[in-house]
Parts: structure tokens; sequence; C-alpha cells
């Protein structure tokens, strides 16, 4: 999960969030969510108990091990982190990646005082780099968000990958059973 979207699933395994800001503001609240929590600001790692990984700035992507190339987003730095724990299969959901009625984010914008939103054509731009990379690598990236301006990943509906993963189980149920 990403920043607020930990509000939607509060049993999801890792909640990722970049700016000490939102930290500061929401660490409390967070205090209940029983997965891990990651950062790579330096400061909010220590002040609030986080988990961190180093990010690395520039333009230019490079994969390198227990790091994150910052991107300018949380989004861009919560794939690298899943690729970083083996995900070989990532599903994205709310990355708009434009302004979508009116709002910065899937969710609404976040309070005065917030970053919202951002220059998403070079955000769309570093995002082609990290997608010709796990590629390379052998992750799949499917981005399943109802509206997204993000292209340079498959696009399918969540209904379609969820009725695969159900089919999938079902599938290693009926084997057990045998």
């Amino acid at each position: 999960m990403i920043n607020s979207t930990w509000e939607m699933v509060p049993c999801a395994d890792v909640l990722y969030a970049c700016d000490w800001q939102w930290w500061d503001r929401y660490h409390t609240q967070t205090a209940t969510f029983r997965g891990e929590r990651w950062t790579c600001n330096d400061r909010a790692a220590v002040e609030f108990g986080l988990s961190h990984v180093e990010p690395i700035h520039g333009s230019e992507y490079k994969f390198r091990e227990n790091t994150v190339h910052a991107g300018s987003n949380s989004g861009y730095q919560a794939i690298q982190l899943a690729a970083m724990f083996g995900a070989q299969r990532i599903v994205l959901l709310g990355f708009d990646f434009q302004r979508t009625g009116g709002v910065t984010h899937w969710h609404g914008d976040h309070p005065a005082g917030f970053a919202n939103g951002g220059d998403y054509k070079a955000w769309s731009q570093q995002m082609l780099l990290l997608a010709k990379d796990l590629n390379r690598r052998g992750v799949e990236v499917i981005n399943c968000s109802r509206v997204s301006a993000l292209e340079c990943f498959k696009k399918e509906p969540l209904e379609s990958i969820l009725e695969l993963n159900h089919a999938a189980n079902g599938r290693n149920d009926k084997a057990r059973l045998e």
C-alpha cells in the first residue's frame, strides 16, 4: 500500500510512503497497521521506527539491491520495493498519473501543505525506464487502475486478475485433493 491507501486495505503486508511530512501527520494512525512500514526518508525512519530503503536520486535509472530510485513519486518507489522483496507479478491500482475528476490522487488530494501531483509526463518517462528494467528481470507489472495515463505496463481489468488467481488457486486446491 502506498500512503493513504492503507486505510482501504489495513491488512496489507507493507505500507510505503517516502515523505517525512506524510509520516509526521499519519504515523499515529498507522500504528495499528500490522504489516511492515517502509520509507526512503532517513529522518522518518529514525523518528517513527520505520524500515528504511536507500533512495537514489538523479535522472538515470539503474537497479541496485537495497535501494530505490526516487523517480519523484512514492508509487515508483513502491514498485521497486515490491520487486526487491521478490515479487514476480505486481498489480497496480490507483496509478492515475493524471488529474482525474479534478483531484491529483485516486483517493483525492492530500491535505493543504502536502505535495499533490507533479510532473505526470516526467513521471511517466521514469516509469518507462523502470518498466524496461523490470521486464528484463522477469517481473510482470499489470496496471489495473480504472483510469490511468500510464501506458508502459500491460493494462487489464482487476476482475480478470482476480479470476485468474481464483482459477489458479482452485487448480492448486484440486491437485492437493487428488
